[in-house]
């Protein structure tokens, strides 16, 4: 049986990723037979003769394994429907259900995450769900810029996820320079609403979590079962959904906020105004010091890591 799931993502522009030193992207399993490299290009004027002569992806490898496998979660809406002139339009919500997550054989770290939508794309936020309780969330991108895209870790507070924890994904877009409905899809003038999430250990069955449109059903597996795309092409879809909740293959999916107590940020402690001066100085000079690394290592950057103007939506490696 050949299957096929997200191995590993950029986009143009991106920044290099280091793996922590006790962990790693598992490759060349038993499991592991091939693996793709695709890249979607916009070429809106159907010029002939164009070539891709920069992009790519640099990997480095150890035969030394490591503690722990890395592994993604992926979250996303397809239906979207997306009006012209709006200065906001809200995505439904796409949910990873406890119910999922519950499969998982102990806690799991998350490392970082990758938001990835098109050119009306305008925020997006993951948020996290335990026991009726909103927690702080896992991600929140509040401008999202097309062209520069990229990981974005996880913090401490909330790098942990507990075996029934829920996820939801929301991804909001500014369709003011548009003129025409904007609808999901492939293509760079179509939209996308993604969230990726590097974790470790790696769990089996886990690569796709999220909810269908506004159906509350979900995916949970380590690729999109064909069943449940065909089933949006039956006589009656409600009745081929259902078929499908029943044999297992999607599961209810709520969303947690219903019900649940919102997260609140608690209060910063207010810092006497010398110990903010003082801290102002030395955050100054530790900026000045991280920029002179970022300056002498980024031919290094640029060795590792490139991506061609010309690749204008996400280049994705795909195990199949």
């Amino acid at each position: 049986m050949i299957c096929q799931q997200f191995y590993m993502l950029l986009t143009p522009n991106i920044s290099r990723y280091d793996a922590p030193a006790d962990t790693g992207i598992p490759m060349g399993t038993n499991n592991t037979k091939w693996v793709a490299l695709e890249i979607h290009y916009n070429n809106p004027l159907g010029l002939s003769g164009q070539n891709d002569t920069g992009s790519g992806i640099r990997i480095y490898y150890t035969d030394q394994l490591r503690e722990h496998d890395i592994g993604l979660i992926t979250l996303n809406q397809f239906a979207l429907n997306i009006p012209p002139g709006e200065p906001e339009t809200v995505a439904n919500v796409s949910v990873c259900p406890g119910s999922c997550t519950s499969r998982f054989k102990q806690n799991i770290t998350l490392l970082s995450g990758f938001f990835h939508m098109h050119g009306t794309g305008k925020s997006a936020i993951a948020r996290r769900y335990r026991d009726g309780r909103e927690l702080s969330p896992v991600a929140e991108l509040r401008a999202f810029d097309y062209a520069f895209q990229s990981n974005i870790p996880i913090g401490p507070d909330a790098r942990t996820l507990q075996p029934g924890d829920a996820l939801t994904l929301t991804c909001i877009f500014d369709s003011t320079a548009r003129t025409n409905w904007t609808y999901g899809g492939f293509g760079t003038m179509d939209e996308m609403c993604f969230y990726w999430i590097m974790y470790y250990p790696a769990q089996e069955n886990m690569n796709e979590c999220w909810s269908l449109s506004d159906a509350d059903l979900a995916v949970c597996a380590a690729e999109t079962p064909p069943r449940v795309l065909q089933a949006f092409g039956a006589p009656d879809v409600s009745e081929a959904l259902q078929e499908l909740v029943e044999e297992g293959v999607l599961l209810q999916a709520p969303d947690p906020a219903n019900g649940s107590t919102p997260f609140q940020q608690s209060c910063l402690q207010q810092i006497p105004a010398s110990e903010l001066a003082a801290s102002n100085v030395s955050g100054q000079q530790s900026m000045s010091a991280g920029a002179a690394q970022l300056n002498s290592a980024g031919s290094v950057v640029l060795g590792q890591v490139m991506a061609a103007v010309t690749a204008l939506c996400v280049v994705a490696l795909l195990l199949l």
